[in-house]
């Protein structure tokens, strides 16, 4: 629950756009994989990672984002096909595939 807030939290601050309001998002969705990572609540960790990879990528850090969502996404060993669907629709809604 504390990891779930912590994301949330994150995301309210990146409402602002501000250089501080990205920090301070980005320090949240760290702290939200903490937590996760504590209560070993995968599917905690990989919303806070997806986050938190998000935030990278919008940022120019996207190498470090594929990094980070390939080391929770890697752990799990069900449920592939409704990932792979929900990231191919998030694909075509973005207009990042044909």
């Amino acid at each position: 629950m504390r990891c779930e807030l912590l994301r949330i939290k994150g995301d309210l601050a990146r409402v602002e756009e501000a250089a501080e309001a990205i920090r301070i998002a980005e320090d949240h969705y760290l702290q939200a994989l903490e937590w996760a990572r504590r209560q070993e609540a995968l599917s905690s960790e990989l919303r806070a990672a997806t986050s938190l990879a998000d935030l990278w990528h919008q940022n120019g850090r996207t190498a470090a984002a594929a990094v980070l969502l390939s080391s929770v996404y890697d752990r799990f060993d069900e449920g592939f096909e409704t990932i792979w669907r929900a990231l191919s629709h998030d694909a075509v809604c973005q207009g990042t595939v044909n």
